[in-house]
């Protein structure tokens, strides 16, 4: 039985109306409809994308809408015109089919139509110009970096770094040459330019893509990946404090999930459909990475899929997609492996005060309800301990896998062979007694290390090296003094006297390897390569390798066994950072008002000495 060309003003099942079609072809002055134009559908409440035509009838470059086709949202297409398509007598071979009812003079459609969908009689094999092309499953990995985390800003950071020595063997004109591309901002310490690679950009590399490597064989599964700058940051440009203090604005959390939606995802899928123009999309499926604010993204985004035709989803997969008959957007969509590196949301405005600690998330959806995705593993930072990074977890119905190490010693983003200065205890003060000393001399050793305060920070010290297992060169007490003007408090004077008052402080620095982060990677890679996610093995290349002393380490905990107490000693020693300091960060205003605690020391520990998690919702 031939099945009815669809056009405007058909309805669907669910009892809405087809709107839009192709402008360059009509059947009695009803614009054809194909896949990717439009109709309505009250049964949900929008307006879908038609998603399945017949491949073999192109009209203006899509395939032909068809009785019985498919919306995005799932609902069916209803022919309510006896319109086929017929022959004329030269059939394939000579003159094109025409559309019963087209107007005299109508030009035939940009592409000959062939016969085969609207015939009773199959066609002969031998007029058909090539078979049907295969369907496939469109694999696509999205990750979404961290916060100051840029995988090509660090790439720039490292040349622009390395441009300035002779060592490398560049003449006056590469140096000159690298330097005009190297921004003053590039050089900036602590920026996103500064930092190194994260667990997020290493999958991102190990993820197979179909565009720069053809798929093996007779691959039913082609798969695709989209990097997206981390929160905060902009490859090329400077980085945004405002962002990266809040988690909003232009380079925010939001604007990180439509980017990918409007711009980069669609971007991908054409240049796929330019390599490989005759693909059939039978289904649709997503793995999701994530680190810090990052992770929260990405679970924003875990949501967005999940709406399927309700969200920004359906237009972003459209473009010059062919669908294989039978696709349902509802059931063809699906998430398949989301994979986070300790999630924290952390979104502020000025409408709660900067506040990153509130539940309030500004909009961004974090909740990963059962059935969000095939498979969610969440690796968390069992050290972390900042007030300001509460961790959003995924229990239930899902498992946070703890780990040794704070936050960035799981997502990664360490670079360097050395940590600090960094205060591990906040500098306190305190008045001293002066005699002897003319006021604005500069008080001995002596006189120092007998304050009040230097002996407070000496005490904290010791009680550091102990559990850092350090000596006095990494863990030391730094003190300063200040002579101050003021009126003694219950003193009868009027006149201001001079007061001695000194601060301490306990410092931490020493040497450290970053290469600890490979190990949450390690883990990664094999779940989600056991959950059938398409990642390259890891390299034997330098950058991956951990050092031997990490090797059973790692095994441990990779297999989801637990540390003796030597294994977590030389751990604290060697190798996991202190996130956790009090360290000033001034010279950055995010608003308007005064300078609260929060952004003075943003690293500063929670109070309680653990860190704040904030549930699944």
């Amino acid at each position: 039985m031939a099945r009815n060309v669809i056009v405007v003003g058909d309805p669907t099942s669910s009892g809405g109306t087809v709107v839009t079609g192709t402008p360059f072809t009509d059947i009695d002055g009803h614009a054809v409809a194909r896949i990717g134009d439009q109709a309505t559908c009250p049964k949900h409440q929008g307006t879908f994308p038609i998603a399945t035509g017949d491949p073999t009838v192109i009209i203006d470059s899509q395939p032909a809408a068809r009785h019985g086709d498919k919306l995005a949202c799932g609902c069916s297409l209803l022919s309510a015109r006896q319109l086929r398509v017929f022959l004329d007598e030269g059939g394939v071979g000579g003159a094109a089919g025409t559309l019963f009812g087209t107007p005299p003079g109508m030009e035939q459609a940009e592409t000959p139509v062939a016969p085969a969908a609207f015939s009773d009689t199959p066609a002969d094999p031998a007029d058909q110009v090539e078979p049907t092309p295969a369907a496939v499953t469109l694999r696509i990995g999205v990750f979404f970096d961290g916060t100051n985390n840029n995988a090509a800003n660090t790439a720039l950071g490292e040349q622009c770094r390395a441009s300035t020595g002779e060592a490398l063997g560049q003449d006056v004109e590469e140096q000159a040459a690298i330097a005009a591309h190297c921004k003053p901002y590039m050089a900036r310490d602590g920026s996103s330019y500064d930092n190194g690679m994260t667990n997020v950009a290493r999958l991102y590399e190990l993820y197979q893509d179909s565009v720069a490597q053809d798929p093996y064989g007779d691959a039913r599964e082609y798969p695709l990946r989209v990097y997206v700058d981390g929160i905060g940051t902009t490859a090329g440009e400077p980085d945004s404090v405002v962002s990266q203090g809040l988690g909003g604005g232009k380079s925010g959390v939001l604007s990180r999930v439509e980017d990918v939606f409007r711009q980069l995802l669609p971007k991908q899928v054409d240049g796929l459909l330019a390599k490989f123009p005759d693909l059939q999309v039978r289904a649709v499926e997503f793995d999701v990475f994530g680190f810090s604010r990052g992770a929260a993204a990405a679970r924003h985004f875990v949501h967005e899929v999940n709406r399927k035709g309700h969200g920004p989803l359906g237009q972003a997969l459209l473009g010059n997609v062919r669908y294989a008959p039978g696709f349902e957007f509802v059931a063809g969509v699906q998430v398949g492996f989301v994979g986070l590196f300790d999630s924290v949301a952390a979104i502020g405005s000025l409408a709660d005060g900067l506040d990153v600690r509130d539940h309030r998330q500004g909009g961004v959806r974090t909740a990963l309800p059962a059935g969000s995705a095939r498979e969610v593993v969440h690796l968390t930072a069992r050290d972390e301990r900042r007030a300001n990074f509460l961790l959003t977890s995924v229990s239930p119905p899902y498992r946070d896998i703890a780990l040794p190490g704070v936050h960035s010693d799981i997502g990664g983003g360490y670079h360097r062979d050395h940590e600090g200065p960094l205060l591990l205890s906040k500098p306190v003060g305190f008045d001293e007694p002066h005699a002897g000393l003319v006021p604005g001399q500069v008080p001995d050793n002596a006189r120092i290390e007998r304050s009040r305060a230097h002996v407070l920070a000496m005490a904290e010290a010791d009680r550091w090296r102990e559990q850092l297992g350090l000596g006095e060169t990494e863990v030391r007490v730094d003190a300063w003094h200040l002579w101050q003007t003021r009126r003694r408090a219950g003193s009868s004077s009027t006149q201001p006297d001079r007061v001695l008052r000194i601060y301490a402080a306990v410092v931490l620095e020493r040497a450290l390897d970053w290469r600890y982060q490979l190990i949450p990677l390690r883990l990664m890679h094999k779940l989600a390569k056991e959950a059938g996610v398409p990642l390259k093995p890891i390299p034997d290349d330098p950058v991956f390798m951990l050092p031997a002393t990490l090797g059973s380490i790692a095994d441990k905990l990779i297999a989801g066994k637990s540390l003796n107490e030597s294994e977590e000693a030389l751990l604290r020693r060697k190798y996991l950072h202190q996130s956790a300091h009090w360290n000033f960060a001034l010279g950055q205003r995010l608003g308007p008002g005064p300078v609260s605690l929060d952004l003075v020391y943003v690293s500063r520990p929670d109070p309680s000495g653990r860190r704040g998690i904030l549930p699944n919702q």
